[in-house]
């Protein structure tokens, strides 16, 4: 027993089944929400709306912290007389 044995009485158990069908529902239902919402986010910041600058500014703001916090860690990474690597030169 193995091999290709352990699919098929993996497919032959309804729990499996019902967890199959279960995972294939929120997937669908989960990017469908994302889709619409994303799409409904994407008008809007097309549109000339009373407060776009705010809504503009929350929107995209997580974006750009990403970015800096990224640029920040890898400068910190490079250079080597601070940050990190003058912590490890502590040691050495």
């Amino acid at each position: 027993m193995g091999g290709l044995n352990n699919f098929v009485r993996l497919f032959q158990t309804p729990r499996f089944i019902i967890d199959l069908r279960n995972t294939a529902t929120f997937t669908v239902l989960f990017l469908a929400q994302c889709l619409g919402i994303g799409f409904l986010l994407a008008v809007l910041l097309d549109q000339r709306i009373k407060g776009e600058a705010f809504f503009r500014t929350v929107y995209v703001l997580p974006f750009a912290i990403s970015a800096i916090v990224t640029g920040v860690a890898w400068h910190w990474l490079m250079i080597p007389s601070s940050g990190i690597n003058a912590i490890f030169g502590l040691w050495a």
